[in-house]
């Protein structure tokens, strides 16, 4: 999950072929991300190894499949080529996959290579972990830096000051920062007898600008049974890019074991209409408080 594959510019197929690897293996609902390394350059680099009527065709597949990329904050130096780059980031840090012209050891040679076939092929979408405030962020992290629209949605969010929930959504709100995202929604709903009122006062100590750069906001459900109230189940964060299911919702509990999967693509469909689209209606709404853009923050576009 968040695997990050870096291909060397001068290796990578065609922009037919290349349209096909990307549709096969890479993006939000793969789990798997081409790298962008380096950072803004890598297309360049690509299409100048191809004639014009190939480079139109590789600026519409630059446009169109843009999710499939991602920069991780790799380091690049420009005096030296992209094998030698690749190299010492891959000995700093390895990447999930590397192909490359030149030969660097655990790398691949080709992208027909059986052996890259079968690693970009395999099942990344769900895992089990160790509950931290690092490794929700890391599960995420690719989704909040693109945004620009966050939706976490937990019943059991109501209880924040419970197993370490409050400090799990305070660190992915901070992860916001200096990102692309503007708006960060929490939907949650009221448990047993506790008032909405004493619920959105535990939200406040999440709420300082300076640990957030965007909009902040917490949407109260009324508790299951009131009249025909939906009854909030799953677990997840969303954005307009992908999302990720949580079996035990945004927590660290007792055994600190949690399990996340890459929300399918039609349960995305289904969970941006209904929650980033059109949100809760008022009649499911106990309460609702947003606190504005701090002073200086991001912008939309």
């Amino acid at each position: 999950m968040n695997e990050e594959i870096a291909i060397d510019p001068a290796t990578a197929p065609g922009p037919r072929e290349l349209s096909k690897l990307i549709r096969f293996a890479f993006g939000p609902f793969h789990g798997k991300y081409l790298s962008d390394f380096p950072k803004s350059d890598w297309w360049d680099a690509y299409a100048v190894r191809f004639a014009e009527a190939d480079r139109y065709l590789i600026r519409e597949l630059r446009s169109r499949r843009s999710l499939a990329w991602h920069f991780f904050g790799r380091r690049y130096d420009a005096s030296s080529d992209w094998g030698t780059n690749a190299e010492k980031e891959h000995a700093r840090h390895a990447f999930y996959a590397l192909l490359s012209s030149k030969r660097i050891p655990g790398s691949f040679g080709s992208v027909d290579d059986e052996h890259f076939i079968e690693r970009i092929a395999a099942n990344t979408s769900g895992r089990r972990f160790d509950a931290n405030n690092n490794s929700y962020i890391e599960f995420a992290r690719v989704l909040l830096h693109r945004g620009p629209e966050v939706v976490i949605c937990d019943p059991y969010l109501s209880k924040l000051d419970e197993h370490g929930r409050i400090d799990v959504l305070s660190s992915l709100l901070k992860e916001t920062r200096e990102t692309r995202c503007t708006d960060f929604t929490v939907v949650t709903q009221i448990q047993g007898n506790e008032s909405a009122k004493a619920i959105m006062e535990k939200f406040k100590c999440v709420t300082d600008e300076n640990s957030r750069a965007c909009r902040f906001r917490v949407i109260i459900l009324k508790r299951r049974g009131d009249g025909r109230v939906r009854d909030l189940h799953k677990r997840f964060l969303v954005t307009l890019s992908g999302g990720l299911e949580f079996d035990r919702g945004f927590e660290i509990p007792p055994k600190r074991k949690n399990s996340v999967t890459i929300m399918p693509m039609e349960t995305h469909k289904d969970c941006v209409e209904e929650f980033i689209t059109r949100r809760p209606t008022w009649s499911d709404i106990a309460l609702k408080h947003e606190w504005a853009m701090p002073t200086g923050g991001k912008t939309s576009g």
